[in-house]
């Protein structure tokens, strides 16, 4: 079958595949892809790059094969390729070679400053992270057009510098030159060229490359002649269509001290958060971090650290290493029961779930107003914005049931949370005194579980 026929039959696949898996999925694994060439019940699928011939295997290959085999009404194999010119030819010949792009995906990049473990292959996507992690996949292909400049947020231990680094090892083995420093060793940079009057090599350091990334921005914030260097780098880079990544543990707009130029521009792209993982990206990291390290745990023991450890990545690593840990030392087989004493056992060094007990004492001290005030009938303004917020909160940090939430402020409706919920998560995009007001106290919610 020749090529035309084969890129037909994909085309028609896609069409199919389109319906069957999500918008962000798509976007970022199939699209851009190509029929090869169909031969001897083989179709060749052609992709981007190594990364999408990798997730592809790994992930679609049944839901791509059924979809296949329903249309060509034949039984045949799938394998994917990255889309090399040598594959496409007019003959029914495939070009016979090891896969070239495993290879260069295990070796990821030699960029000295990357981590060689944080790789898009080594990330595991879920609800929480799943947009984050298809536009870093999308500028590590292209960088400078599609989202730019990408700004990624989080709270600790959630991925977001895996990801800085997984852009920077893709975007390095696709021939891009990439600049990865912290905010810190900007400023020092930057400091140490004003006082050697050697502004030149700095310029020419961080504004040649084809992409900077730049790790814990919020560190520069308050920093005046930091911001205006990297105002003036940023502008550079931007205009010559160069990637700039940036990661921080807030958004742009709840940086008091940062200049309002660069909050701009960092708002003017694409501004990304990872939250922490639900249930089922637990799991999948658990089994991704036990297959890394080669050990077998039962999905119950493996359900009981998910549990235990709900608040970022680095937790569920840790809780991991130290179920295992205590398996090998006390020679017990991984059960729930053990993972349950390990863990209590540290219970004081893991974070712990906020209540609606313990939200509302921190909104009280935050607002200064007495806990009998938020749950009571007062309405001035102080009151007020301290009670949605505290609703807002309880919701979102403890997903409690809405009539649970209502009867613990005083015997409220349920439809009135509800809709003090709906109205608060609407105002914060726009009203910044509230979102600074609801960042704050989400810190001291997560501080105070430490």
């Amino acid at each position: 079958m020749n090529q035309a026929s084969a890129e037909q039959l994909w085309e028609a696949a896609l069409g199919e595949l389109q319906l069957q898996v999500s918008k962000p999925n798509y976007d970022t694994w199939l699209k851009g892809s190509v029929g090869l060439s169909y031969h001897d019940q083989v179709f060749i699928v052609g992709t981007p790059h190594a990364f999408a011939a990798e997730w592809l295997e790994k992930r679609l290959y049944s839901m791509v094969k059924k979809t296949l085999v329903a249309i060509t009404s034949q039984d045949l194999d799938v394998q994917f390729k990255v889309n090399h010119p040598s594959y496409r030819n007019d003959s029914d010949t495939i070009p016979q070679s090891s896969n070239p792009d495993r290879e260069t995906l295990q070796q990821t990049s030699s960029h000295p400053k990357l981590n060689p473990r944080f790789t898009f292959m080594s990330f595991v996507t879920g609800s929480c992270n799943q947009l984050a992690y298809a536009a870093a996949m999308g500028i590590a292909d292209k960088p400078g057009f599609n989202y730019n400049p990408l700004f990624i947020h989080s709270g600790p231990g959630l991925g977001k510098t895996h990801l800085l680094h997984a852009i920077g090892h893709a975007a390095t083995i696709n021939g891009f030159q990439v600049l990865y420093t912290s905010s810190e060793q900007f400023t020092n940079e930057f400091v140490e060229a004003l006082r050697q009057k050697e502004t030149t090599t700095f310029r020419k350091k961080f504004r040649s490359p084809d992409m900077l990334l730049l790790d814990d921005v919020q560190f520069i914030s308050g920093k005046e002649q930091t911001q205006e260097g990297f105002f003036h780098t940023f502008n550079e880079l931007y205009n010559a269509n160069r990637q700039i990544v940036v990661t921080s543990d807030r958004p742009p707009k709840c940086m008091p001290q940062l200049e309002d130029r660069l909050c701009s521009r960092f708002q003017g792209g694409l501004v990304v958060d990872i939250k922490p993982p639900d249930l089922d990206t637990s799991l999948a990291i658990l089994h991704a971090k036990a297959a890394t390290q080669d050990i077998h745990i039962p999905e119950p023991a493996l359900n009981a650290i998910a549990r235990f450890c709900n608040h970022s990545i680095r937790e569920l690593e840790g809780g991991l290493n130290r179920v295992v840990a205590q398996a090998r030392l006390t020679g017990e087989s991984i059960t729930p029961d053990l993972v349950e004493r390990t863990l209590q056992s540290t219970d004081q060094s893991l974070p712990q779930v906020p209540t609606l007990a313990s939200i509302l004492q921190i909104v009280s001290d935050h607002f200064q107003v007495s806990q009998a005030d938020i749950t009571g009938k007062k309405r001035t303004a102080k009151i007020a914005t301290a009670r949605r917020l505290a609703i807002y909160l309880m919701r979102e940090e403890t997903h409690s049931p809405l009539t649970e939430i209502g009867k613990f402020l005083g015997g409220r409706d349920h439809s009135t949370i509800l809709q003090s919920c709906q109205k608060l998560s609407a105002e914060i995009r726009t009203n910044q005194q509230l979102n600074q007001q609801l960042f704050e106290i989400k810190k001291k919610i997560h501080n105070d579980s430490q």
